[in-house]
């Protein structure tokens, strides 16, 4: 008998890609992780700065933060259901099986009350959250990373591009909104106070550039956060079109120089925030 003709095309693809060495993307996983970990600080502050602005505000101008406590629930489950597909290529590159137990339509239902994202950007998220269920549900392992980076790859740049977009503008407005408050209080205070007692005034404005020096680090993280994001996008978009070889020296290169150039803006991130 030919043993040759035994063989069949499945096997032949599981033997494999069980013999790729996909240690790249369990290094390219663990360290994107790590980035997009960073992003819930940012929208914590979306509320925090809102409180912030509130502390400088005469009682009955006090802006109402509730809008944005709101908020933040879903961005962090848009982040929640990308770090988890980004964990499930480690778990797939390490022969695991992957786990999420996610309610696909409540997802989905609170995504769709999010005035922020467009239903591309809602389609994206839960095309997402429907593919890791279906790995979950069928026990997939190492042998559908590939298939895994191609079919999720426009969904992580649309997810990526979303959250860029989100903190680049809404975040950095309400820290000017922060920042215009606190000068106006501070400027108040040395207005009434600043001839009658000028030690209490002078106290007060070394708070005040505290304060603003403050804000100023949370602008300057922005930028830095975004381009956090876009080198995950880009990371996986190099997985992807890669694939084929995702052992080769190349490909190892690849996610060496993206964990090169993530690991300091996540300290940079983390130090902001702590």
């Amino acid at each position: 008998m030919n043993t040759k003709k035994l063989i069949s095309p499945l096997l032949l693809t599981l033997t494999l890609s069980a013999c790729t060495n996909l240690s790249s993307v369990k290094q390219y996983s663990e360290t994107a992780n790590n980035s997009l970990a960073q992003v819930p600080t940012v929208f914590n502050d979306f509320s925090g700065s809102c409180e912030r602005r509130a502390d400088y505000a005469p009682i009955n101008y006090k802006p109402d933060c509730s809008n944005l406590k709101d908020t933040e629930k879903p961005l962090k489950e848009i982040v929640s259901v990308l770090q988890t597909y980004i964990k499930s290529l480690g778990v797939l590159a390490d022969d695991q099986k992957v786990t999420f137990s996610k309610d696909i339509d409540s997802l989905e239902n609170e995504l769709k009350g999010l005035e922020k994202l467009d239903s591309d950007q809602v389609a994206a998220v839960s095309t997402v959250a429907k593919y890791l269920s279906k790995l979950a549900s069928d026990g997939y392992r190492r042998n559908v990373v590939k298939t895994t980076l191609h079919e999720n790859d426009i969904q992580v740049k649309t997810i990526t591009t979303a959250l860029s977009n989100i903190i680049q503008q809404d975040y950095e407005e309400l820290l000017e909104l922060e920042k215009r408050a606190a000068i106006k209080y501070y400027r108040g205070i040395q207005a009434k106070y600043g001839k009658t007692e000028p030690l209490a005034v002078m106290i007060k404005m070394e708070q005040q550039q505290e304060k603003l020096s403050e804000i100023q680090k949370r602008v300057k993280a922005i930028k830095p956060l975004t381009q956090l994001l876009d080198q995950v996008q880009q990371g996986h978009h190099q997985l992807t079109v890669q694939s084929d070889k995702l052992d080769s020296k190349e490909v190892i290169e690849l996610v060496k120089t993206f964990v090169k150039d993530s690991n300091p803006v996540i300290k940079l991130i983390k130090d902001t925030y702590q």
